[in-house]
């Protein structure tokens, strides 16, 4: 009796050590797998209907839930990282360079919170502008 129950804990603990291994391998892709399931499960009804309308041509169905896919949801957030991408490196030449007027904004804002706070805590102006430039040159090398 004693080494049945023996044998069942290392059977439970030998399954738990595979199976977070398995987890392990697996981490790297679960946010594609997650997506792809997500994906089938809206666009399987439009598989369906597409399927009736081609008299059961799996593949022509496929092909075409795959087309609306890359052109009504891949398209468009490619596009948009790109623009997001575009005007993040913008900001961060225009911060590095200091030619948006960053600088001066960080002026105004300054002067107006030297004038609501106290002078201990007033905001030197070049200060800033010096490790917002620093630092924005680190981030960038």
């Amino acid at each position: 009796m004693e080494y049945k129950k023996l044998q069942a804990y290392f059977f439970l603990i030998l399954l738990l050590g595979v199976g977070m291994l398995f987890f392990f391998m697996l981490q790297p892709y679960l946010g594609a797998l997650v997506l792809g399931g997500t994906f089938a499960i809206v666009f399987h009804p439009l598989y369906r209907i597409l399927l009736k309308r081609l008299g059961n041509r799996e593949s022509l169905a496929a092909l075409l839930v795959t087309v609306v896919v890359l052109v009504v949801v891949m398209l468009p957030l490619t596009l948009f990282g790109l623009q997001v991408f575009d005007e993040s490196r913008d900001l961060a030449q225009s911060v590095t360079l200091g030619t948006d007027g960053t600088i001066d904004l960080i002026a105004a804002l300054s002067d107006k919170l030297s004038s609501v706070l106290p002078p201990e805590i007033a905001l030197s102006v070049g200060d800033i502008s010096v490790t917002v430039r620093q630092y924005a040159r680190e981030l960038l090398q």
